[in-house]
């Protein structure tokens, strides 16, 4: 019954806009290019029943979707959605009133590159995370799609807090985790601009090429619980999950280590954000543009308050 549910039902990403495709279309690729894999292995629950790609892309401008169209030709995919900036309106409009469920969401993160390598690292990171991992697979070998929902429940503790911070580390050989691991941590930022330690409220490693069961005896989880600065009131800061295959790697001996953690240094993010916007808004930058779309200096302060209140979360 499970292995027939999960041939029928798969999770369906919604792509909107050039961010979103650019992305998108990253993500796509590591899916299709299924390294020696089955596509049904990798195929739920990403694909539909008949092998293809379970994606709508989403935009009003035709040059963003070109990439797309490459699938559609392909039959990997079952359609593409372009529209007018009037129109895209309307369809978002209408997806609000239709209930749906949400998915918020490599080696090493790049120091330099263009926008497409820093998307391939991005994309990396959401497969690390969210493709089947046997941890959470049943005896059936068939993936229910629970990975982005037990993301959630493992790293987000409190459910005003849930903006992640990933990072990753690959070794086309059998290296050590402990290793993985401290390459994982060197992308982890430690301190604030004032010098204050930043934290973790919970963490998620997920073990890619864990065929010899050696990560379940390392020091992994401790070092990272030290070097995450895992806060003290959380007494399960540590989550993981594991697969004895790495469907990212390109050899058998392979190993990725992909670390989630619910981290302090977004706040510094959010308040360059906030900091900014308060300016273009004070100048009316740009503001023209989202009046003709129903968005008033309100809806903009509501919107700096609700980031100003996260801010507020991860400094406590």
């Amino acid at each position: 019954m499970v292995s027939g549910y999960c041939r029928t039902m798969s999770t369906v990403v919604i792509q909107v806009g050039q961010c979103g495709n650019q992305l998108g279309l990253e993500w796509w690729k590591l899916i299709a290019s299924d390294p020696g894999q089955s596509r049904d292995i990798l195929g739920c629950p990403f694909s539909s029943r008949d092998g293809k790609l379970a994606a709508v892309f989403i935009d009003s401008e035709p040059k963003v979707l070109q990439g797309a169209k490459q699938f559609i030709k392909n039959k990997s995919a079952d359609g593409l959605l372009l529209f007018h900036n009037d129109k895209a309106l309307t369809f978002a409009q209408t997806l609000e009133r239709v209930p749906r469920s949400t998915e918020s969401l490599s080696p090493v993160m790049p120091t330099v590159g263009s926008l497409t390598v820093m998307n391939t690292h991005i994309a990396s990171c959401m497969a690390g995370l969210l493709l089947p991992v046997k941890s959470l697979t049943p005896t059936s070998g068939w993936s229910l799609g629970s990975e982005p929902w037990e993301l959630i429940r493992s790293v987000c503790p409190i459910p005003a807090a849930k903006l992640l911070h990933t990072t990753q580390a690959y070794s086309s050989v059998r290296t050590q985790w402990d290793r993985l691991a401290t390459s994982s941590l060197q992308a982890v930022p430690q301190l604030s601009s004032t010098g204050k330690p930043y934290s973790s409220r919970a963490v998620l490693a997920v073990a890619r090429g864990n065929n010899d069961n050696s990560f379940h005896l390392s020091n992994v989880l401790e070092k990272l619980r030290k070097g995450h600065r895992c806060v003290s009131w959380n007494p399960f800061p540590i989550d993981h999950w594991a697969d004895t295959n790495n469907r990212l790697g390109d050899s058998p001996s392979s190993r990725l280590l992909t670390v989630c953690s619910n981290h302090s240094s977004v706040s510094s993010l959010l308040d360059h954000v906030v900091q900014r916007s308060k300016e273009m808004l004070r100048v009316n930058a740009y503001f023209h543009w989202y009046q003709r779309y129903g968005v008033e200096e309100l809806d903009f302060e509501l919107a700096l308050e609700t980031c100003s209140a996260i801010i507020q979360e991860y400094g406590c």
